[in-house]
């Protein structure tokens, strides 16, 4: 699904803004597959609005010390009313792992026209999509990711946790991750990704890793849609998620 980070920028005096004078920038998915076998990867960022947009689009590590490996054309743009920009992400040939996928983030920034005054509440929408770069020749496939998580029942000094490791080559986004067999059971997180070949431990209360523990989780697709999954932990035992049906609502 697609994240918007929305920065306020404020004068002295906040006046409200008029009905549709803001360009509205819509990004075609909430998740760019780059392809090694293809030469660049493309998001469509199109301007819905009533009046011409200025963009400007960056590329971001997952790790905000590096500089990603990848070029972005156009940085800046121009998008009429009505019409849509093909930005082009291109590898820049070195620097990632060949043996598992990798992620950046797309950034793309509504820049706000000057209308003139001192009296104006300027609004910059930014939005920011994963760039999941998938080299040549991974093992596996990355549909079957979420059945080969590992799960497990912890405890040890660290305390009592749920664990999951990932031994595939691609990245598992995981949302709704709830305990119990209902979509209404306690929320274990709101959302989690697990790296290629990495693990990640959710804290419980420790009564409930000497027992069995039920979960369901949603897993974000290549196509941004979402996959139900649940998984049946026991103690001292190693589970993988099973895919699961939708918890019919009770009748009032």
């Amino acid at each position: 699904m697609t994240t918007a980070l929305r920065a306020l920028a404020f004068s002295a005096v906040v006046l409200p803004l008029a009905p549709g004078a803001q360009a509205a920038i819509v990004l075609q998915a909430t998740r760019v597959i780059f392809d090694a076998s293809n030469k660049e990867a493309t998001m469509v960022v199109r301007n819905d609005g009533q009046e011409e947009a200025l963009i400007q689009s960056w590329m971001a590590s997952a790790n905000e010390d590096e500089d990603p490996p990848f070029a972005l054309v156009p940085p800046l743009a121009r998008i009429p009313q009505q019409s849509a920009q093909v930005l082009r992400i291109l590898f820049e040939g070195s620097g990632l792992p060949e043996d598992r996928e990798s992620v950046a983030w797309l950034h793309v920034q509504d820049i706000p026209r000057n209308p003139g005054g001192d009296n104006v509440l300027q609004l910059a929408i930014r939005h920011a999509v994963k760039v999941f770069y998938r080299p040549k020749g991974l093992k596996g496939n990355v549909a079957d990711a979420p059945r080969e998580l590992a799960w497990r029942l912890v405890k040890d000094a660290q305390g009592a946790a749920i664990e999951v490791s990932n031994p595939s080559s691609y990245h598992v986004s995981m949302v709704a991750i709830r305990l119990g067999e209902g979509d209404s059971g306690p929320a274990l997180a709101d959302g989690q990704m697990v790296a290629p070949q990495a693990s990640h431990r959710f804290p419980i209360d420790a009564v409930l890793a000497d027992g069995a523990v039920n979960l369901r989780f949603v897993s974000i697709n290549d196509y941004g849609g979402d996959d139900l999954f649940q998984v049946n932990l026991r103690a001292n035992a190693v589970a993988h998620a099973t895919p699961a049906a939708p918890v019919a609502p009770k009748a009032p």
